[in-house]
Parts: structure tokens; sequence; C-alpha cells
């Protein structure tokens, strides 16, 4: 249906519902996937920065407090300014924004100011879950402790022993 052959009732709601309902940027000059595309990108690029940062900091002790007050203000630039886009499926409640924005506050917090993050530890309670904690024997060859506990051989000093009602009658009684 071409626009001019609409009743003027239709081409206004049509007009108004493309201005509020839609991107800022309208999908014919760059469609709804690339959009998110380039809000990804330009989250990456911010991150990156952030660890850049980061890692300056680690080599130059530069001041904390100065750094993560930056990355408070770039955070929530990007975090609030981004619904103002109107990006399909990039449009979240305030109160998700606002969820989000404490989250990266909080790794801002724990970056900038050094808080140790336990990542080592984390992968290395991952790694043992799949593949197991592998520990060396005397022989030099690596073994699973778990499958030495719960093992049923006689090696642990176990035995079991099955008594038959065969072995535990009494056959005579008066003597």
């Amino acid at each position: 249906m071409n626009r001019s052959t609409m009743s003027p009732l239709k081409q206004q709601s049509t007009a108004q519902y493309n201005a509020e309902s839609g991107p800022l940027i309208p999908t014919d000059w760059i469609d709804a996937p690339s959009q998110r595309f380039y809000a990804f990108a330009v989250y990456l690029a911010l991150m990156s920065w952030r660890l850049y940062d980061w890692n300056t900091l680690q080599d130059s002790e530069e001041q904390s407090l100065w750094l993560f007050m930056k990355w408070l203000l770039l955070d929530g630039i990007f975090m609030f300014g981004l619904p103002s886009l109107r990006i399909p499926w990039l449009e979240w409640e305030p109160q998700t924004m606002l969820g989000f924005f404490l989250v990266h506050a909080i790794t801002d917090g724990m970056l900038m100011f050094q808080v140790g993050l336990p990542i080592g530890a984390g992968f290395a309670a991952i790694g043992r879950s799949f593949w197991g904690a592998y520990e060396m024997a005397v022989n030099e060859h690596n073994v699973n402790p778990q499958s030495v506990m719960h093992n049923d051989s006689l090696i642990l000093g176990r035995q079991i022993i099955h008594i038959l009602p065969e072995g535990s009658a009494v056959l005579n009684l008066e003597r």
C-alpha cells in the first residue's frame, strides 16, 4: 500500500508510530541487527579501554579514585543512554538498566581499587569438576583419588563376607 493512497488518519498514525517507537537511527539507514552490533562493539571497546586502564594502574600506581569515577561516569552514560537510541531488543526496563549499572559499578570498584578477584580459584574448581582431581602416585602416574577411595577391591583392606543361610542353620538343637 503506497503512502499516497492511505487515508490521512492512517498516514498520521504511521508517521507517529515510526517517530515514537522506531529506532532513533532509521532502519532505512542502518538495519536493527547492525545497530545492535555497533552498540555491542562500543561496549567491547569500552571494556577494552577499562582493562587497559586497569593494566596501567597495575604498572604506574595512578589514582584509583579518579579511574573509578571516570568509569562510573562512562558506564552511566552508556547504560542509560542506550535506551534513548531505541534499538530493538536493547530497550530494557529502568530497573534492569540500574541492575546492569550496579554490576558494572561493583566491577569497576573491584578493578580500580585492586580488590582481588578469585578468578584462578574459580577456574580451578571448574577444571576439577570436569576433568577430575588427579594426583601423582608413588609410581609417578596420575591417579584420581575418588576412584581409589570408592573402589570395592581388596587392596583397601575391606572384605565382603557373604553369610549364606546354609552356613548359619542349626540342624540338631538337642546336642
